[in-house]
């Protein structure tokens, strides 16, 4: 069972041909489909809370943070 969930439970595209509802997704499949577009986020009623990083976003703060020791 994956730990993202569509909202209404409703297919979508997942590109290629392949819809896919909750009952067929994976993390792997929900991973590659927000890396191609991480806004698609919107889509889902339930995401794990660091899921940002399981797509490979580096929050911009995070960015900062690791900058500023540099420019100290």
């Amino acid at each position: 069972m994956a730990d993202f969930q569509l909202k209404g439970n409703s297919y979508y595209n997942f590109g290629n041909g392949l819809k896919v509802n909750n009952d067929r997704l994976t993390n792997e499949l929900v991973i590659e489909f927000l890396k191609v577009n991480p806004e698609r986020i919107k889509l889902f009623s339930k995401y794990p809370g660091n899921w940002k990083d399981l797509v490979g976003i580096t929050p911009k703060s995070k960015i900062l943070n690791s900058l500023t020791k540099w420019f100290k």
